[in-house]
């Protein structure tokens, strides 16, 4: 599959933007895998599609590394203020659920590719894991650009895609992965 195709499904979903690049251009950081680890968020060790359950960064990164091409994407949300915490929970899960719809897709006509999305998966009111059961919905789940190391900053400005928005609007990345 070629760049060509992937980029006219991605026209049929509201992303804000995308941009293609080669996988070996992707910045890798495992000092953002140590963020998950500091567990701000709360699904650390709570979530399938987070760390430590989702795998080693290692392992991770040359996973990522079998794939040769990437597209880059972006979501756009309106939050009622800055500290609009509720906002941006619901924005973070509608932009995870966008990336498996958006996996699902591609994957009718390219077996070889995986979506990663923002934080922690959201599929779910309550992961599984917790319950100590295995994923309820492993083809919506996403893992976390950030738990495999991605600097995602930086992938945003090698893409020169915005990355800071105007105060009231929040930008969530994903990225699709494929040969």
């Amino acid at each position: 599959m070629n760049d060509t195709v992937i980029l006219e499904i991605i026209k049929r979903f509201p992303v804000y933007q995308y941009h293609a690049i080669p996988v070996k251009k992707i910045p890798y950081d495992p000092a953002f895998r140590a963020l998950c680890e500091e567990n701000k968020c709360g699904y650390y060790n709570a979530c399938h599609m987070c760390p430590p359950c989702v795998g080693e960064i290692a392992d991770l990164h040359r996973e990522m590394l079998g794939y040769r091409h990437a597209v880059v994407f972006s979501t756009e949300h309106i939050l009622d203020d800055s500290f609009d915490l509720d906002g941006m929970l619901e924005a973070r899960i509608k932009h995870n659920r966008l990336a498996a719809d958006l996996r699902k897709e591609i994957r009718e006509t390219q077996k070889e590719c995986d979506v990663l999305a923002a934080g922690g998966c959201g599929h779910c009111a309550v992961c599984a894991l917790t319950e100590g059961l295995p994923c309820r919905a492993p083809g919506s789940a996403v893992s976390s650009m950030e738990a495999y190391g991605i600097a995602v900053n930086r992938l945003a400005e090698e893409c020169e895609m915005e990355y800071i928005h105007p105060q009231g609007h929040l930008l969530y990345f994903g990225l699709i992965l494929y040969s």
